[in-house]
């Protein structure tokens, strides 16, 4: 989906195309006329939305050639000689584990590689008999090769397009490869290795995905016996052994907690497959939990954490789109001329779907999937172990709540949760990237006449929120509790406006844009708050995440059928 900066980016990359990659004999002023389309009676080129067109079609089928190339260097021979028991021995010690990261991150840079040579011995040579791909690594996917690449494995993309048309689509960028410069130089942070970069593989197998794995081994490990057990004990009890989905369950294997067998769930369809097995796990566990409460001195059986998805390798088409038309009718009467097509219209009817499942009532199911379940655990839970705010999120909360962070910060450097800057640096304070809460509300909790002194003067001046803090029996709940509120009023006034939203006679006026902006910008805000509460696995420096909290969170964020951030920028780009 082409962004502003993506026009920017392609116009220039066009630019530089036209400059200095049409070959000689073609760069006369008439061919360059007939080959770009010239109008003679507009005085303009005719082919920048044609080119646009193309770009569209051809940005998930580079999308699909990078998850192929991960996705197989993931499950090469050369993963299956990575070695991660150093790394699980000092994690299992708490020890510092940056040395080991580094090291991991670096080996795949051999393994994509060793990828591309793999891909470069399959290539075909091009019509002139040279080789296709001239670069060495996984950069050989941002040069024009790659085209003919796709050219011979047309069997890869007929789900994502129609061969003939895709046939005639890359012929059309034969001259005008470097209009993917932008695109190229995003999807290059994909193979990040000598830094911790979020939109990295490496630092998504390393640092997000393995800390979970080895804390599954450490849930397992503190009572193994009784997870092993937990079917045949289920069965005695005469429940039906099949998930909400009526599939069947099974016994929790030791197999799944074996530091070895970390090197089997790094590709997509490897994590995809860990997770089927965690969610058998979790839902015979939380049955097991369930039945045993009543027993006396039972302590609940820790569930177990899922991996996040491989980077560049989530279904694209979910949120791939590009708005054509404002009015459904219209975007219909292109679908049925066999043109892709999307209205605004449908999107706010996507939109206002999405926001009744998952942001105004509780899950049917009884599981944390909707912002309502999220919230109501949240608020009885009896401590906050597990549960954090990243940075970003302390200086938000702190600015928009509390009448003096100056001091409070000063009290949570004696306390041990934040920690005393050092001396060259600007910052009074030093506040870790993940603060848990337990001990923030500690803090919080000690501090005396907290109802008059502890708040901002425009909290306090709110009928609303004063009534919350009036009515809380500790600053820590008054706190979450005017989070929550924000929250429930975010959605509401979504919820309500969508009927004023949806009948607005003309989209693209400019009392429509900015009404719609706002409208949008509110549901964003829920979103922006559910991340306060989404930190990074190896950020976290004290309890284990919570790990029902975190699913919810992954569900919440990436639902399929709840594309928040994509139609907004599909709403931008368009209006």
């Amino acid at each position: 989906m082409s962004t502003v900066f993506d026009s920017f980016t392609n116009l220039y990359s066009l630019t530089k195309t036209l400059r200095f990659e049409l070959k000689p004999e073609l760069n006369t002023l008439d061919h360059m006329k007939d080959d770009l389309k010239y109008d003679e009676n507009l005085k303009t080129f005719l082919v920048d939305d044609e080119i646009e067109k193309a770009y569209q079609i051809l940005k998930p089928v580079l999308d699909r050639i990078h998850e192929i190339f991960i996705n197989e260097s993931l499950q090469s021979e050369s993963v299956k000689q990575l070695d991660f028991t150093s790394y699980f021995q000092i994690y299992r010690e708490k020890g510092d584990l940056k040395e080991s990261e580094t090291t991991l991150r670096a080996s795949f840079s051999d393994i994509y590689s060793n990828t591309a040579e793999a891909w470069k011995k399959r290539a075909k040579n091009d019509k002139n008999g040279k080789d296709i791909f001239l670069k060495k690594g996984y950069k050989i996917l941002t040069e024009k090769g790659v085209l003919d690449y796709i050219k011979e494995n047309l069997d890869f993309f007929t789900d994502l397009v129609e061969p003939t048309i895709l046939i005639k689509t890359l012929s059309s960028f034969n001259n005008f490869f470097t209009y993917f410069g932008g695109f190229n130089q995003n999807r290059e942070n994909y193979y990040e290795t000598k830094k911790e970069a979020a939109t990295s593989v490496a630092t998504r197998i390393v640092h997000d995905n393995l800390p979970k794995f080895c804390d599954n081994i450490l849930f397992f490990e503190k009572r193994s016996e009784e997870y092993v057990d937990i079917f045949n004990e289920l069965k005695t009890f005469g429940i039906a052994m099949v998930n909400k989905d009526g599939q069947e369950l099974y016994a929790i294997s030791r197999d799944l907690f074996f530091i070895n067998n970390f090197n089997c769930c790094l590709s997509e369809n490897q994590i995809e497959s860990y997770n089927a097995h965690i969610g058998n796990a979790n839902f015979l566990v939380n049955l097991y939990n369930q039945y045993k409460k009543s027993e006396r001195d039972y302590k609940k059986l820790s569930m177990f954490k899922s991996l996040y998805k491989q980077i560049g390798c989530s279904d694209r088409k979910l949120g791939f789109f590009v708005l054509t038309n404002e009015r459904k009718c219209d975007a219909e009467k292109t679908r049925n001329e066999k043109n892709d097509a999307y209205s605004v219209e449908e999107l706010f009817e996507s939109a206002i779907k999405a926001a009744q499942k998952y942001l105004h009532v509780f899950s049917e199911d009884g599981g944390i999937v909707a912002v309502p379940d999220l919230v109501e655990y949240l608020r009885n839970r009896d401590n906050y172990l597990g549960i954090y705010w990243s940075k970003a999120a302390i200086n938000t909360i702190s600015s928009k709540y509390f009448s003096n962070w100056h001091e409070l910060k000063d009290k949570l450097v004696l306390a041990k949760v934040f920690n005393k800057a050092k001396l060259e640096s600007d910052d009074d304070v030093k506040i870790p990237d993940a603060v848990e809460l337990e001990g923030l509300f500690r803090v919080l909790d000690e501090t005396e006449n907290w109802k008059e002194l502890l708040f901002r003067k425009n909290v306090i001046d709110n009928d609303e929120k004063k009534g919350i803090v009036m009515n809380a029996k500790s600053p820590s709940k008054a706190l979450l509790s005017l989070i929550f509120a924000d929250i429930s009023n975010l959605a509401t006034i979504f919820i309500k406006k969508y009927e004023e939203i949806i009948s607005l006679p003309d989209f693209k006026s400019e009392n429509s844009k900015k009404v719609i902006k706002e409208w949008f910008d509110g549901v964003l805000g829920i979103y922006q708050i559910l991340k306060y509460f989404f930190v990074r696995e190896n950020k976290a420096k004290g309890s284990p995440l919570d790990p029902l909290m975190m699913n919810s969170l992954e569900i919440l964020l990436n639902a399929p059928d709840a594309r928040w951030f994509i139609w907004y920028d599909s709403l931008r780009n368009y209006l």
